[in-house]
């Protein structure tokens, strides 16, 4: 791992993200970009580069005072953080330009703050958050409170573990090795998708031997829905962090329902990493 991405609107929440980077940049060597955007006007035009383009027909003096002062802001923020080798002011469209920045400057991995959603503003709009983890070509840490003192002594990886092929999760091998984790993989079943023990084992096993994860240690957990049974084995077992794929391309099987994945970032306090579903012999 060489470059971090950190998403930053200078909120609480980018300071959360920043700790959590530093913790893994200290151990890795690994680099930290800041980029920030600055959400553009409606029906704003945009050059070949992606800048906004002014026209006589609309003022957008104050979107660019706004970035002269961010840039500034970003600046003095990352004076004295010696991890962060670049920081980057747009004003554009949020979403689409962090997807596009990733891809420009070869990040292998997104960590950002995100404050979650729910109810109508979850049914209809979404978080940033939801939006990256599935679209991004790399793995995303989502955080939604300060977790600078997190003791990481367990990992859980939550899936329906029916990948029949190794997948790219040279992320949560790293993040494994450098917090020398325990891992654990949880089923959670329900009534509308029982399976015996047995069958779940043996998949977990095949999982396990196909991706070389070693010594992980089998839960399976009965409960309404998967959402329910992860917060409440979270709770009950006191493990703080998260892992979950995301299925984004058509042709690969789904190795986790993408609805349970975005409630999961939306909902769940634990920091979540999240890592798009792509097979090896495709990367």
């Amino acid at each position: 791992m060489k470059r971090i991405l950190l998403p930053s609107d200078l909120s609480a929440l980018s300071d959360y993200a920043y700790d959590f980077a530093h913790r893994i940049s200290s151990l890795t060597g690994a680099v930290i970009h800041v980029f920030s955007v600055i959400p553009a006007p409606p029906r704003a035009v945009f050059d070949k580069d992606g800048s906004l383009k002014n026209d006589n027909a609309s003022d957008y003096s104050g979107w660019f005072a706004k970035k002269v002062e961010r840039d500034k802001k970003l600046k003095n923020w990352a004076r004295d953080k010696e991890d962060v080798v670049s920081t980057e002011v747009k004003i554009g469209r949020v979403r689409e330009d962090i997807i596009n920045y990733v891809d420009a400057n070869d990040i292998d991995l997104i960590i950002m703050g995100t404050g979650g959603a729910v109810g109508m503003d979850e049914a209809l709009r979404g978080t940033n958050a939801e939006y990256i983890i599935n679209h991004a070509s790399v793995p995303t840490i989502c955080l939604k409170c300060d977790r600078s003192n997190i003791v990481i002594n367990d990992i859980l990886l939550v899936s329906d573990f029916q990948e029949d092929t190794p997948i790219k999760l040279e992320a949560l091998r790293l993040l494994r090795t450098i917090f020398n984790a325990r891992l654990h993989f949880l089923k959670v079943v329900t009534k509308e998708d029982f399976e015996s023990s047995k069958d779940i084992h043996e998949r977990m096993d095949r999982f396990r031997d196909q991706n070389d994860l070693s010594n992980a240690k089998y839960h399976i957990y009965n409960d309404e829905s998967v959402e329910k049974g992860i917060i409440n084995f979270c709770a009950e077992s006191g493990i703080a962090f998260l892992a979950v794929g995301t299925h984004q391309r058509k042709g690969f099987n789904r190795l986790f329902k993408q609805s349970v994945t975005d409630g999961i970032v939306n909902h769940i306090y634990q920091p979540v990493l999240c890592f798009p579903v792509i097979k090896s012999e495709d990367q």
